[in-house]
């Protein structure tokens, strides 16, 4: 038996089957539109994965006003995550969108108005642009001279073919345009959003704790690797304080032998601060720290090279001037990764060095004469001759005489001047220029980092001073609210 569809009266087979197709086509239509909404809204959740994971840009914004509202068209679309906020004068705006790349990136920046805003904004979304309208102070409505307080931030232009005429807008508070975006979404791309908001929200937390642990992890390395070099350079001072303590002036020529080994090890793990620079772990120039390094490590080669220049007194004082340098340097890096202010340390760090640095240049081109001097001038090597064991010979007779070996005596005539012997002297003479260079690169330094400081405890003070101020308020609202249920309550008993 075959089934018969239902004859409709007034209507042909014909168009009954066309009427079928379409009823037909159009389910599958219905089918193929939410796949493809479900698919857009995947590679849009890839595409804001991939944008997150970027640096943020700064979109370019044209202004323009009028005497009652100001309009701000951001040259962005396809805006996602919309987050606008107006405190006191200033805008704050950030979003995910597509700018003039085509790809999908995240966009923020911040301008400071010239004058008064009021909180009320409106957005309108268009084909090439965001246009954001901010009404102002309704008291004071007037042409603005310019949009921001102090220069012009570069990605700001003027619009001039724009106007904004007030009676076409009706300004919300930042509440009341969420209210709205939200009442005008389907029960389905509301479901769709929130799952969108927990992945995000489950991403970025993923994210926020991976970041946490990196930053712990470097933290806690770079304060050991100062907390150790601090104790290796503080080891070498006490070293040599105790030794020109208790030998006097003759320890002068054992100094280099006392600490030799720990200094060109702490020398060596030097070089890995030039490495912390280049990648970032810590602030500075890389190409400073190799030149001070490399400095370092030159000298410390020439000594284990050329024994004679151990024995200078330049050495003591080249010792004491790097271990106290670094004994000042490193437990002010610890402080900063503890992120603890301590202004006295932070003075000493940036004013120790006025001094430090001359020494330490005087007591280097010290060593190099010395060096010099091992190479041009002539001296004589005495060596002790060793006793033979297992030789063979017959054992000497009880009461003979024991012959005495001679000691070995080498004359060393001096007075060449090599190839090396003008690499010192170029040496010796480039070396204040790179001093006076690192002197004033640390004086920069120095005054922007004590003005810092200065702000950071200004800053400190004055929250100090309010919250003392605030307190004083609160208590002696106590007092007297006290002092009047008192007396209410004298007032009672007497009635």
């Amino acid at each position: 038996m075959t089934s018969e569809q239902p004859k409709v009266e007034g209507v042909s087979e014909a168009e009954a089957k066309v009427a079928e197709l379409a009823s037909k086509m159009k389910s599958i239509n219905n089918i193929d539109i939410e796949a493809l909404k479900r698919m857009k809204m995947m590679q849009i959740m890839e595409m804001q994965k991939k944008a997150d994971s970027m640096p943020t840009l700064t979109p370019e914004v044209k202004w323009a006003q009028n005497p009652d509202a100001i309009s701000l068209s951001i040259m962005i679309t396809q805006v996602a995550r919309p987050n606008v906020t107006i405190n006191g004068d200033t805008l704050e705006f950030a979003c995910s969108a597509i700018g003039a790349s085509g790809e999908r990136r995240n966009y923020e920046f911040e301008l400071n108005f010239y004058d008064h805003v009021d909180r009320g904004f409106m957005v309108r979304p268009s084909q090439n642009c965001l246009q954001l309208i901010v009404r102002k102070d309704r008291e004071s409505c007037t042409m603005w001279k310019q949009l921001t307080r102090g220069n012009k931030p570069q990605f700001l232009k003027i619009d001039t073919e724009r106007w904004v005429d007030p009676d076409d807008v009706k300004f919300r508070t930042p509440e009341e345009m969420e209210k709205m975006r939200q009442e005008q979404l389907s029960e389905r791309e509301r479901i769709i959003e929130e799952r969108y908001k927990q992945v995000m929200f489950a991403e970025d937390v993923k994210s926020k704790e991976a970041e946490h642990s990196r930053e712990l992890t470097k933290r806690v390395y770079l304060f050991l690797f100062s907390f150790a070099m601090f104790l290796g350079f503080a080891f070498v001072f006490g070293k040599n304080v105790f030794g020109i303590v208790t030998g006097g002036k003759a320890f002068l020529a054992d100094s280099y032998k006392s600490s030799a080994q720990l200094i060109n090890a702490l020398q060596t793990f030097a070089f890995l601060e030039a490495l912390h620079t280049y990648f970032g772990l810590t602030s500075g120039k890389t190409i400073t720290s190799i030149t001070q390094c490399a400095g370092r490590a030159i000298i410390c080669l020439y000594l284990s090279q050329y024994s004679r220049a151990q024995t200078s007194e330049f050495v003591f004082g080249l010792w004491m001037a790097w271990s106290l340098s670094e004994i000042i340097r490193y437990p002010y890096y610890m402080s900063a990764i503890m992120r603890m202010r301590m202004p006295k340390l932070e003075w000493l760090r940036y004013t120790a060095f006025i001094l430090l640095y001359p020494i330490g240049c005087v007591c280097e081109m010290g060593v190099i004469e010395a060096v010099i001097g091992h190479l041009i001038n002539p001296w004589t090597e005495i060596l002790e001759p060793e006793p033979l064991e297992g030789s063979g010979e017959p054992p000497v007779e009880e009461g003979a005489e024991i012959p005495e070996a001679e000691p070995v005596i080498i004359e060393h005539p001096g007075g060449e001047k090599t190839n090396f012997f003008w690499f010192l002297r170029v040496h010796q003479c480039v070396l204040p220029v790179v001093v006076i260079m690192l002197m004033y690169s640390m004086l920069k330094r120095r005054s922007k980092a004590l003005a810092a400081g200065k702000k950071v405890d200004e800053n400190i003070a004055a929250q100090r001073a309010k919250n003392a101020e605030r307190m004083n308020e609160l208590q002696k609202k106590f007092v007297a609210k006290q002092l009047e249920e008192m007396k209410s309550a004298d007032e009672k008993k007497d009635d």
